[in-house]
Formats: C-alpha cells, sequence, structure tokens
C-alpha cells in the first residue's frame, strides 16, 4: 500500500518441507502538517484584516480558516491574537494542522479642529463648535481645563480629548469672549433757565 492507514498482514511460508502462517498489521502513518507563520507588520486601526496579515503556509497543499477572519477590523492594542486551522487537500496521508501568531494594531490619527472662537458676551455660557476628522470619533472639548462652557469675557485655552483607544490626537486652540460695548441711550434734556443746577432730570 501507498496511502497512509492500517493494513492487515498475513504471512505464508512457500516451501514443500515447511508449513505456517502469520498475521499482523501495517500502519503508514500519515505526514505531520505543519503551519508556519511569520508575525505580520504592525498595521494602523480601520485596516481590514487580508492575505497580507493572514498569510499561513503549510507543507502541504490545503485550505486554511483564519480567526477572526478576513475582513476584520480589530481594536488598537499590541499583541492581538491571531489563529489559523489548516485542512489538507489530502486528508488521508497528511493530518490536519493550527497555527497562530500576534499583530500589533497602532491608534489611528485623528484631529479636532474649531470654528467660532471668538464670541461676545451676552451672560449666557458660549461655546465653540467643534468637528473632528475622521468623523464619528467621540471626544469632549475642555476650557481652561473645564468641561463647563464659559460665561465671563476673557481668553480660553481649548483641549480636545479624544475618549477612544482606536484614535490618537486631538486638538488645541484659543477660544474668546469679546467684552460687550455698552449702548447708551439719553434723550435730550429739555431747556433749563440759567442757574439750574444739573441733576438727575438732565443727566439721566
Amino acid at each position: 500500500p501507498t496511502n497512509a492507514g492500517s493494513y492487515p498482514v498475513v504471512a505464508t511460508i512457500n516451501s514443500l518441507d515447511y508449513t505456517g502462517t502469520t498475521s499482523g498489521t501495517l500502519v503508514i502513518n500519515p505526514i505531520t502538517s505543519v503551519v508556519t507563520w511569520t508575525p505580520p507588520a504592525t498595521i494602523v486601526f480601520g485596516t481590514a484584516l487580508s492575505a497580507t496579515q493572514l498569510g499561513a503556509t503549510a507543507n502541504n497543499p490545503g485550505t486554511f480558516t483564519y480567526t477572526p477572519a478576513t475582513g476584520t477590523i480589530l481594536d488598537a492594542g499590541a499583541n492581538q491574537p491571531l489563529g489559523v486551522s489548516f485542512t489538507p487537500a489530502d486528508t488521508v496521508n497528511y493530518t490536519t494542522a493550527t497555527g497562530a501568531t500576534t499583530i500589533t494594531v497602532n491608534p489611528a490619527p485623528a484631529s479636532v479642529t474649531y470654528t467660532n472662537t471668538s464670541q461676545v458676551y451676552d451672560g449666557t455660557p458660549k461655546s465653540v463648535t467643534a468637528t473632528v476628522a475622521p468623523s464619528g470619533v467621540p471626544f469632549f472639548v475642555t476650557y481652561n481645563g473645564s468641561t463647563t462652557p464659559p460665561t465671563a469675557a476673557g481668553s480660553y485655552i481649548l483641549a480636545a480629548t479624544l475618549t477612544t483607544a482606536n484614535y490618537v490626537g486631538g486638538g488645541g486652540g484659543t477660544f474668546t469672549i469679546v467684552k460687550a460695548t455698552p449702548t447708551i441711550t439719553w434723550n435730550a434734556p429739555a431747556a433749563i433757565g440759567y442757574g439750574t443746577a444739573l441733576g438727575a432730570t438732565q443727566l439721566n
């Protein structure tokens, strides 16, 4: 036989002077499949797993089933596990096998920009308009370290903090609440006679 398997064997003496038989078993073991998988290069969050990362090989033809699967987007983190199951094309003469490696996913960059950074005092809290790129990344803005929008006139340091480990970055700036300009209304007072001291009637 050629293929791996268990075969009954019978030996018979071929002689006119002797007689006898004996039996046994011949076992041909399958070749052990060996999976080789070099750790893939670091990727950035948002990169879908592809053949570039899921590139295991074996010492015989077959199919690979990966965990996580092709197309998966992993969260940022170091040394994240990747696994593979290998099924040989010839399941009679080769064994199945598994393999594993790790991959590091770096955070993707994100930036926050501001508009409406100069507003006029009117006694109500003022806040900037903040936009993050790429859109949808969660973040919050602080004014001189506080998340409460300020009310008083003055200059405030802006800082944006991302609230996800999948992105890194943010953005700073300056927010100004300009002092309001008072509007003075003063109707012309009625004529007075000489000798009349100016009072609240005229200075109103």
